[in-house]
């Protein structure tokens, strides 16, 4: 350890060689890394970050020391090796959680709740050396958006953005917003496709950062941004979750002071006909018009038009006490128990049965004391001293009688599953069974899913009588749909706030763990899979999944009949679509009609749908009975296959360049995310399909990723590289030297490429290569001259 304070780069040299020698060798490369981490460490740290070697790496002393402790003290020294090394992590994440199927790294595979303030750490990071933290995270956070975009109502990573977030999700994203709003002018000064490519993203994230570049560049580019703006009533709805359009407002407002005339009228009238849905519900009609006040608002009083100036007094007198304010950090204000919390530790079982008689709801509550909580605080409290005490207040919960308020027992429970014998566990449920019933069901449902591998046969009971409950009786979408029209409907979320929903799940846990209970459960599972409650129904597609492991015969019948019986709409629900995936691969000629039936569904649908077609094909599963290659498939239907096919370009090569040629513009734009991997392939592969897109009527819309994954390709490049050049030259034109335009960091890219073909071709792939500088330098393109200079 000595060694790699004193000398880091010696220490490094010399163990770099044994990185994968041993389980051993990665102990103390993680030891070193723990205790000894410093700027002449960085490039060692990255790559065993990289390789998967110091995996749960942390600070070695405190306890709630976590990987964040690590590079707290680097960031004083070398912010930017600091940066490389969180991107690294993150990246390391994002490895780790898809191999396991999991989009989202943040669940359980980053340090998401840092004891060590690691999301201070992150935020100082990325404004001490913004570029660095560009470089190496937001390639992390768009690669996330891209795997969560399909799922991202189930997700919801970073839909609802706080300012000054205290999870590291919410810091990462702070960061990136913190470094893209320093970085911007020099980007777009040195014409980088950063800012353009998240306007090209479709994805509310990306939107949004996309903003707060343009805000941060709005004195250069103030027409372009209102542009922007105009293309689409999305972008003036961004911003946090406490103040959903101030930074739509924060762009208007910067932008509108130096935009031109023409421009300014455009965006006055686009404002005076904006009316996001809710505001035109009968819910939400008493705030007709607030979207539009603020974003009015912000324009300079001096170039407003007439109507505009007239519609704003309108709107000022029509909310006269709800001005526009932006977002508030996260504050945490503690309502605590009425019981003083140390005095906890010391009450007897007496003691608790009385402070729970005493501060029943409604009784004794002093409202003017804001700290001093009532039954719901001293139930918290109970829950706390559950969790260090669980088979004494187990015991005591055993007490409690039908007037004792629910939210004691289910304190109790949800305190102390997994701690203590499953026979005490089981009568604290019947118990509480007994004395609330339905109004303990989602507890009791949710506590046996954490111990489904010791479930008993009491327990099981209890899931079969929760499965017959009430909860839900209406559907709960009604409510979201009112609000949110305009997406996708969440049935998981819908499924786990219902009793019959978190029962359904309990038993995929129960039979996916304990197989002997499949027999048992089947009659259950067959209920839930036809529940009249749609978000029940897709819960059930848990526990028939985990009847493929039992009773593959009962299983098919039980989903064949599911998607029999239920609306394609159920078809929101991921879970039922691994379940539609797998009951195709193994009974392919009795789903064929379920997964036609949606193919030609509306797009929500089909794109799903497009997947499932997509992984039989590629799995050599398809059905006879469905559409056998991709043109026989509604369009909405061939976007999904093509993103599905595209993301493994090596299975299905002969039809992804069939996809190129596709009629859609959608099908042609999903088809082309494949060469965004070309350097991840063989040479041979990557240079028939880089041959057929180049020819193709997908490359003039979609060529500019294909150059940024050339570039990152270690290897020869494949000869095709050559013609992809020359028509993206011919395609883009003057605007590879035109620093308003996307297409010149396009120039960049394409300058390196051809410079590498140069020395690595023969005379006549230098030909060639030399008409393209030739043109390239005819069109002023950017980033040449200085090229040139550095190969003489």
């Amino acid at each position: 350890m000595g060694a790699a304070r004193e000398r880091p780069e010696r220490a490094a040299e010399l163990v770099r060689p044994y990185i994968g020698a041993s389980e051993e060798w990665h102990r103390r490369l993680r030891v070193m890394v723990e205790w000894s981490l410093s700027p002449g460490l960085v490039d060692l740290t990255v790559q065993l970050l990289e390789r998967g070697a110091i995996d749960g790496a942390r600070g070695p002393i405190a306890v709630n020391s976590d990987f964040w402790s690590i590079i707290a003290g680097l960031k004083e020294d070398d912010p930017a090796g600091a940066a490389r090394i969180v991107g690294a992590y993150l990246d390391r994440a994002r490895v780790r959680s898809r191999a396991d199927g999991v989009l989202n790294p943040f669940s359980d595979y980053v340090d998401q709740s840092s004891g060590s303030g690691g999301e201070t750490t992150i935020i100082e990071i990325a404004t001490a050396a913004p570029e660095q933290f560009l470089d190496s995270v937001l390639p992390f956070v768009l690669a996330i958006l891209n795997d969560t975009a399909g799922d991202r109502m189930e997700d919801g990573l970073w839909t609802y953005r706080f300012s000054g977030s205290h999870q590291i999700d919410g810091a990462v994203l702070d960061g990136i917003d913190i470094a893209l709003c320093a970085s911007a002018p020099r980007l777009w000064a040195d014409g980088s496709r950063t800012i353009r490519d998240l306007t090209s993203i479709d994805h509310e994230v990306a939107w949004f950062l996309a903003c707060r570049a343009y805000t941060a560049i709005a004195d250069l580019a103030a027409d372009v941004a209102i542009d922007w703006l105009l293309s689409d009533d999305r972008y003036l709805n961004l911003g946090w979750r406490d103040s959903r359009s101030w930074a739509s407002r924060q762009l208007v407002e910067a932008a509108s002071k130096r935009c031109q005339d023409a421009r300014l009228i455009a965006l006055c009238t686009r404002l005076l006909d904006y009316y996001p849905v809710w505001e035109k519900t009968a819910e939400g009609r008493s705030a007709r018009g607030y979207s539009q006040y603020e974003l009015l608002s912000a324009l300079p009083a001096d170039r407003l038009p007439l109507t505009a100036r007239r519609r704003l007094n309108e709107l000022e007198r029509k909310f006269p006490e709800f001005l526009p304010r932006p977002p508030k950090p996260l504050e945490a204000q503690f309502v605590g128990s009425p019981v003083p919390e140390a005095a906890g530790e010391y009450m007897t079982d007496s003691d608790w049965i009385n402070a729970i008689a005493r501060y029943r709801i409604g009784q004794d509550r002093d409202l003017r004391t804001f700290g001093k909580g009532g039954t719901t605080e001293l139930a918290r409290m109970l829950g706390r001293r559950a969790e260090a005490e669980p088979e004494r207040f187990a015991a005591l919960a055993l007490t409690f009688d039908a007037h004792t308020p629910t939210a004691h027992i289910t304190e109790v429970i949800n305190a102390v599953v997994g701690k203590i014998d499953i026979a005490l566990f089981t009568r604290l449920c019947q118990h509480a069974h007994r004395i609330a019933d339905a109004a303990v069901g989602r507890t009791v449902c949710s506590a046996i899913a954490k111990i489904a591998a010791d479930a008993d046969d009491a327990l099981v009971s209890l899931l079969e009588h929760y499965a017959h409950a009430d909860d839900p009786e209406q559907e709960l979408t009604a409510m979201f749909r009112s609000r949110r029209t305009d997406e996708e409907r969440d049935l998981a979320t819908e499924g786990l706030n219902s009793t019959r929903g978190l029962a359904a799940e309990a038993i995929g846990h129960v039979v996916f763990a304990q197989h002997n209970h499949g027999s048992r459960l089947v009659s259950t599972i067959r209920r839930l899979a036809r529940d009249p409650i749609l978000s029940v129904q897709a819960q059930a597609a848990q526990p028939v999944l985990a009847l493929f492991n039992i009773d593959l015969d009962q299983a098919l019948h039980i989903a064949d009949d599911m998607f029999t019986t239920a609306p394609v709409e159920i078809t929101y629900s991921n879970a039922v679509n691994r379940l539609l995936k797998y009951a195709i691969y193994r009974d392919g000629d009795r789903f064929a009609r379920h997964l036609n039936r949606t193919l030609e569904a509306v797009d929500h649908f089909a794109v799903r749908a497009g997947h499932i077609w997509a992984n039989a094909l590629l799995n050599d599963l398809l059905p006879a009975a469905c559409p056998a290659v991709p043109d026989a498939l509604p369009e909405a239907a061939r976007q999904g296959a093509a993103a599905t096919i595209a993301s493994a370009p090596h299975l299905a090569t002969d039809i992804l360049i069939d996809l190129f040629d596709d009629q859609s513009p959608r099908v042609r734009k999903a088809a082309s995310a494949a060469v965004r991997s070309l350097h991840e392939i063989d040479t041979a592969r990557a240079e028939r399909i880089l041959a057929a897109f180049t020819v193709s009527p997908a490359f003039p819309e979609n060529f500019e990723g294909l150059f940024r994954s050339l570039e990152r390709s270690q290897r020869h490049l494949p000869p095709a590289t050559i013609s992809a050049c020359e028509r993206a030259v011919a395609q883009a034109g003057p605007d590879l030297g035109d620093l308003r335009t996307a297409h010149v960091a396009t120039s960049r890219s394409i300058v390196t490429l051809v410079l590498r073909l140069y020395r690595q071709g023969d005379a006549a792939m230098r030909a060639r290569c030399l008409n393209v500088i030739d043109q390239l330098s005819d069109l002023g393109a950017y980033g040449l001259s200085e090229a040139l200079q550095h190969e003489r």
